[in-house]
């Protein structure tokens, strides 16, 4: 039981420092920042939910009763599964909110952009401003240019650099 308890310890820490997630800044914009949050929060709450099932609560009272030293830590990677858990709901509810001033940007031409600027702005104050997760200049900053990229890459969408370099500044 030991052993099966050290491999969920592994297993459960490998899951929780894969937090620092690898989508780089340069080509991802918010929505896929909320993607990342909504398959974490569904990862975490199935490893959750794993570890609160019977089979997994009658070992660790196995473990508890012998003394043994893995229990402890189980229990609170437990514990740091539902502070997890409660991240991912909290980003995933703010960055649902950039999905209207998303999906309006993607329908506009180029020089319609500046119009959506003012709801980006708006969206990210109150995500700045309520969200525990986004309340740092660093992770709001993030955020900032994750709509940065959008927007580029929106332009770039619209904007023929061919046509530019021949003469057609329109």
């Amino acid at each position: 039981l030991g052993a099966i308890a050290i491999h969920w310890i592994r297993q459960v820490k490998e899951v929780l420092n894969s937090h620092e997630h690898s989508i780089t800044l340069d080509h991802q914009g918010p929505m896929e920042e909320l993607r990342f949050w909504e398959a974490r929060a569904e990862d975490l709450a199935g490893i959750s939910k794993q570890l609160h099932c019977a089979e997994v609560l009658d070992i660790l009272s196995i473990l508890n009763k012998a003394k043994s030293k893995y229990a402890k830590p189980v229990e609170a990677l437990a514990g740091a599964l539902h502070k997890g858990s409660e991240e991912a709901a909290n980003s995933v509810k703010f960055l649902r909110l950039l999905q209207g001033p998303c999906e309006q940007l993607a329908n506009l031409d180029a020089a319609e952009i500046s119009s959506v600027m003012l709801k980006f702005l708006n969206c990210i104050r109150l995500i700045h401003v309520h969200s525990a997760n986004f309340n740092t200049i660093e992770k709001v900053s993030d955020l900032i240019r994750r709509v940065s990229s959008e927007i580029i890459r929106q332009c770039t969408f619209h904007i023929s650099l061919h046509e530019i370099f021949h003469g057609d500044l329109e």
